[in-house]
């Protein structure tokens, strides 16, 4: 489980869940596009439901979710995640590395 950082707040939501809305939102905003996606979420002890708008100013991070330990897979959702990111076209970019910068040009950013 992870908890996604959206708008302010976090969405406490399955890891392999969070993984596709990442690509998603990385393949529309490559894409330049908008879409509404509507993921589970585990709030107040049980599972809900919850829309989430993602486009190319989307703002996203995830970090572990502690003391869950809810079955939270959709098969289903997964799979419409990656046809949908699919059908967007091949994902320019990639993860970043962290890794310093050379110590010999500090003005070197390309990671």
């Amino acid at each position: 489980m992870r908890n996604l950082h959206y708008a302010g707040e976090f969405l406490t939501i399955d890891t392999d869940i969070c993984t596709a809305v990442f690509e998603y939102a990385k393949a529309l905003a490559n894409a330049q596009r908008s879409d509404v996606v509507q993921v589970p979420i585990f709030i107040d002890g049980k599972r809900e439901f919850s829309n989430m708008l993602l486009g190319p100013a989307t703002l996203l991070f995830c970090t572990p979710a502690s003391d869950v330990d809810v079955d939270m897979t959709d098969p289903g959702l997964l799979a419409r995640l990656k046809q949908l990111t699919d059908g967007l076209g091949p994902v320019r970019g990639s993860a970043i590395s962290m890794s310093p910068r050379s110590p010999h040009d500090p003005n070197d950013y390309s990671y």
